[in-house]
């Protein structure tokens, strides 16, 4: 059977629909071999099935010069295709040499089009030039009236960059001068020079249409101002600012703009000096303004600034332009867990009082605030608010997550499933992050088996599968690495569950199945799971090192923690950190490994980590059990002073027992006294150690000087973590109360000057702690004694 061309063309297509190289590969086998009339429809097909590869593409390109083939439409794309992915200029110009072989040709204007933009974006701008002027320049007709261009604006604009790229005034010219009543372009072209950063060629399009005689209209001006702001040249956008103040077309927008740029640029003073300009000028500052004012003092470094927040707010109500959404979104997402009382108060009241409706994006940002700065109190309130019968209609799958987040955080998880349904119920397809608030929710509120129970529902849902991913999967994961070490079980069938699936997991993945794994001391696991993820290619960052160390720590095995900070340190883009540091310290001194401990401390500091009151409190835990009590002295003297920071109550208080434990009491008192100056106070616990030791060793003139820092307001209760320096203030525990009453009894015990001390603490227990429970027998006993 002889083979045709319309044969071969339709095997090729054939071919290429089905994506089968080995047949594609027999197939052009046989084009080679046979004497087929191969059409422009036959190389067409024939360059795609090249897939990309240019020396292919070129020898076919050749072929059908050779055999007189005319060059199609479809061929130029292909090749042109080839070429912008490899920067091939000689590819394309084999290209152009076929197409500008016949003027006439019906593809000669797309053709020439599509090379200009290849070489505009090539880095060939003359040869962009050139082809204008040789073959198209001659065939349009600039009007007075009308432009008639058979360019189309991408082009134009590819066109206009090269021509000012390589100098080529006359081109850049005559297309920038031409119908000058076009506005829209010309801000088109101006945006898109702003855009890739170039700012000359933008200005140069701004001038070249002022030179034309042509109206710059204010958004003209504001359009080349924008572009000097986006550019970040202030200088120049200043000076145009002066023009345009001076022409008398300066209006809001052009201020905003300016005001914008000062605030980007930290010059709060110059952009408030904006504001008083822009009133004078008859340009009331508008929400935009203030806006802009707004969100640059929120996020200030400046204390001073993000104090003047509501000093604007005010200014802002007393000019008639009450904050708006965009206003509340920005004070919303400026709050912390640290943000003042007040300030969070004034935020939640001036998102109720606004004129403008609630949507969805600004009740994302309340719910998102709430959790934010973690008060339970105010979340569960505004979800009440925010739910009620004057709650807006929700819509969106983003705004369902954000809720069903905040009752999780909440603990209302009937308040979360409520949400779920309304959402399934309105057919809104949940995203993947709201399916993995969702899973979150419920993990986190202690139904771990009912976050997977979850997951496999959805798995079997066609609407919801594709978005359950390994984050989703993560979360009950870590649901049951927290969990008793029974769950551990449990954490492998989720694991493998996953992998089954054709769910990838990601380093976040197998960190939280490490972490599992070090919290339930399974971390002969380890050996595997880093095979498998060296068979993904995942390789472990600083969480999963970290993690690792934790691990092997806690299982009292520090030689392989170390090992795994020497592997740390093979790595080429991974350092240890602080976290790291501490933790082998903290194992060292678990397992009374001075030497270590110092080696591992000198090695921190080496690498320019500083150590924190985290850091020395674990090395004096150490060097206490080492009954190296002078040691554990100077070194907190040493970095204290060297790093410029104060010891906090942990620190102190190690120091305390170190000294008790050595039975050196002299120190302990020391200590205490120091920090006492310092307005640090040890903890509860380290406070009734020293006093016992004091009271056993007959020094009751200290102990009563111990006793009496305890019945300060808040000492002892509710101390912070380490690491914190901050003193919080508090009521005294009922185990405080005990041991001040078995103190009391001690000193009466003591008979003498300890009867006239429980006196005297008596009296300042009724000043400074008059809800204490005193024993009636002590008041007694004291009383007698006293003779009174």
């Amino acid at each position: 059977m002889a083979l045709t061309s319309d044969m071969l063309t339709t095997m090729l297509a054939e071919c290429l629909r089905s994506k089968d190289q080995r047949q594609s590969e027999r197939l052009e086998t046989i084009v080679t071999k046979s004497d087929v009339e191969k059409t422009g429809r036959t190389f067409h097909l024939l360059m795609r099935m090249a897939n990309g590869d240019r020396v292919r593409t070129s020898k076919l390109l050749d072929e059908m010069v050779t055999a007189g083939v005319e060059c199609t439409q479809e061929v130029c794309s292909t090749v042109l295709t080839v070429a912008s992915s490899w920067k091939d200029v000689a590819l394309a110009d084999k290209l152009y040499a076929q197409i500008s072989a016949d003027e006439n040709s019906q593809i000669i204007i797309p053709a020439l089009l599509s090379l200009i933009r290849f070489y505009s974006e090539a880095g060939a701008p003359e040869k962009a030039c050139d082809l204008y002027e040789k073959h198209l320049q001659s065939r349009t007709n600039f009007g007075d009236d009308k432009r008639r261009s058979l360019m189309d604006a991408r082009t134009e604009r590819c066109l206009i960059s090269a021509a000012f790229a390589c100098g080529r005034s006359k081109v850049s010219n005559t297309l920038v001068e031409a119908a000058p009543s076009d506005t829209a372009k010309h801000i088109s072209l101006i945006r898109a020079s702003a855009a890739r950063g170039d700012l000359n060629e933008a200005l140069r399009i701004f001038r070249a249409l002022e030179a034309s005689g042509a109206e710059l209209t204010h958004s003209l001006f504001n359009t080349a101002l924008d572009a000097c702001v986006e550019c970040r040249d202030l200088r120049k956008a200043e000076e145009l600012m002066q023009r345009m103040e001076t022409a008398d077309v300066a209006d809001a927008v052009s201020y905003n703009t300016l005001i914008k740029a000062h605030l980007r640029s930290d010059s709060y003073e110059k952009a408030r000096g904006l504001m008083a300009k822009m009133a004078k000028a008859g340009c009331a500052p508008n929400h935009v303004t203030y806006n802009e004012v707004i969100n640059a003092l929120v996020k200030s470094e400046k204390e001073s600034r993000r104090a003047s927040v509501w000093d604007v707010v005010e200014e802002m109500k007393q000019a008639g332009v009450q904050p708006n959404r965009i206003t509340c979104s920005i004070l919303l997402k400026s709050l912390k867990a640290k943000s003042a009382h007040q300030d969070i108060t004034r935020t939640m009241e001036l998102t109720t009082a606004m004129e403008e409706p609630m949507d969805e994006v600004l009740l994302s940002s309340v719910v998102e605030a709430c959790v934010r700065i973690g008060k339970p109190t105010l979340l569960t309130q505004k979800l009440e608010q925010l739910q009620g019968k004057n709650g807006i209609t929700i819509t969106g799958a983003h705004t369902f997550g954000s809720l069903i987040k905040a009752y999780g955080c909440a603990k209302d998880i009937s308040g979360a499933w409520r949400c779920w349904k309304e959402m399934r119920s309105q057919h809104i397809r949940p995203t993947s992050i709201t399916i993995g608030c969702m899973v979150e929710a419920v993990v986190s509120n202690g139904d771990v088996d009912g976050g997977y129970e979850l997951i496999t529902q959805l798995l079997e849902d066609d609407q919801c599968r594709e978005q359950v991913n390994s984050v989703v999967f993560g979360s009950v994961i870590k649901g049951y690495g927290r969990a008793r070490p029974a769950s551990m079980e449990r954490l492998w069938v989720v694991f493998k569950d996953m992998l089954s699936k054709g769910i990838e997991p990601t380093i976040v993945t197998f960190n939280a199945v490490i972490d599992a794994c070090a919290r339930n001391g399974q971390m002969n696991a380890l050996p595997d799971l880093l095979q498998q993820m060296k068979a993904r290619r995942l390789e472990p960052n600083l969480i999963t090192y970290s993690t690792m160390i934790k691990g092997f720590c806690q299982r009292g095995d520090v030689k392989s923690a170390l090992q795994q900070l020497e592997d740390l340190r093979r790595t080429s883009n991974l350092r240890p950190d602080e976290i790291v540091f501490n933790t082998l310290l903290d194992g060292c001194s678990s397992a009374g490994l001075v030497v270590e401990g110092e080696r591992l401390l000198a090695d921190m500091r080496a690498e320019g980590i500083m150590p924190s009151n985290y850091t020395l409190t674990v090395m004096v835990r150490l060097f206490g059990h080492a009954r190296l009590v002078d040691r554990a002295l100077e070194l907190v003297e040493e970095i204290t002073v060297k790093y410029r920071f104060k010891a906090n109550s942990h620190v102190v208080s190690a120091l305390i027992q170190a000294c008790v434990t050595n039975r050196d009491l002299k120190r302990a008192v020391a200590v205490f006294d120091q920090a006492s100056k310092d307005r640090v106070q040890a903890d509860s616990r380290t406070c009734q150690m020293l006093v016992r030791s004091l009271l056993g060793s007959g020094s009751m003139v200290q102990a009563v000087n111990v006793i009496r820092s305890m019945l300060a307001p808040g000492a002892g209760a509710g101390q912070s973590r380490p690491g914190n320096d901050r003193q919080p203030y508090g009521s005294s525990s009922a185990g405080d109360d005990a041991f001040i009453n078995e103190a009391l009894s001690a000193l009466l015990e003591k008979g003498g000057d300890g009867a006239y001390y429980v006196s005297k603490l008596l009296e300042d227990i009724c000043v400074m702690r008059p809800k204490m429970r005193i024993d009636y027998n002590i008041e007694r006993r004291a009383a007698a004694l006293a003779g009174y």
